[in-house]
């Protein structure tokens, strides 16, 4: 059996659970031959499988997911765009990216002092342990840092309620879509939509969306993710022969090994099991697949 892909993997360096090297023997577990981990907002997976000497006969491609905006007919839609293949040493993309990071380290340090001022009995140990730089919800940091904590149920349940309703905010994050697209390209990259069904618009609105995307540069559409229909996929398939874009695959991995059912490679309900897919091609041809 031809070894699986899986374009669409996060790691710790974002909000995953495991760090490169675990992951990578996830894949080979699963008979996953060729990986892309697209950490948020990061490329430090790209570096660390490029640079670790422990990390040996794996294929790889470039990997990152972008966290992007666009304004379609008067409305804001929250998008993500995967870029394959770049160049990790680029200048630009890693800037843009330290900036983003820095952004996260500030916001959430703020977010930090504020808490242990509303809770003065939380140990200054929290600006310690909980990594501020992270791309992952701030309160999931702090409630694991808690449960090593010795509280009261009140005080527990107090902070919680805190966490629950004052969420940290994040002013002009995202970039925009059309500039994640050129960064992308600017890095010799290839940009591709990422799980288009999460966005919950109806397939004009997607025709529209897509339109403009491809007018500005988007390479490919993520046809077959983890969390999508059977019927899901064949609209997808669907879009990438009306606006010929490459396709791709993912499962979107983040943790607990099969990640409530989902699976490197596989997917759920084994509904990836792909050995390639177009844009792997094209990738292979421009000699933008890695091997260690």
């Amino acid at each position: 059996m031809p070894s699986l892909i899986d374009l669409h993997i996060h790691s710790k360096f974002s909000d995953g659970q495991f760090d490169i090297k675990q992951l990578v023997e996830l894949s080979r577990a699963n008979g996953v031959g060729l990986i892309s981990i697209t950490d948020h907002d990061d490329i430090r997976s790209s570096l660390e499988l490029k640079n670790n000497s422990d990390i040996k006969e794996t294929e790889y491609v470039n990997g990152v997911e972008l966290s992007s905006f666009i304004k379609l007919n008067n409305r804001i839609i929250r998008l993500h765009i995967l870029g394959y293949g770049y160049d990790e040493e680029n200048e630009e993309l890693q800037n843009k990216l330290l900036g983003k990071r820095n952004l996260r380290t500030h916001v959430n340090k703020e977010y930090l002092f504020k808490l242990m001022h509303e809770f003065p009995y939380l140990s200054n140990e929290l600006l310690e342990k909980v990594q501020c730089d992270k791309y992952i919800r701030l309160s999931r940091l702090i409630e694991k840092y808690l449960n090593n904590e010795i509280l009261s149920n009140d005080q527990l349940n107090d902070v919680k309620k805190y966490l629950d309703s004052n969420r940290p905010i994040y002013p002009n994050y995202e970039f925009e879509a059309l500039e994640s697209l050129q960064i992308i390209r600017n890095a010799n990259g290839y940009s591709v939509l990422a799980h288009p069904y999460q966005y919950r618009l109806n397939v004009n609105e997607e025709i529209a969306l897509l339109k403009l995307l491809k007018e500005n540069g988007l390479v490919g559409l993520e046809k077959y993710h983890s969390g999508d229909t059977s019927s899901g996929m064949i609209l997808q398939e669907m879009m990438c022969d009306k606006f010929n874009l490459e396709w791709t695959l993912g499962s979107d991995f983040h943790e607990d090994h099969d990640d409530y059912g989902n699976q490197i490679g596989y997917g759920k309900n084994n509904n990836l099991c792909k050995s390639s897919c177009s844009l792997i091609k094209t990738l292979r041809r421009n000699g933008k697949v890695l091997k260690k």
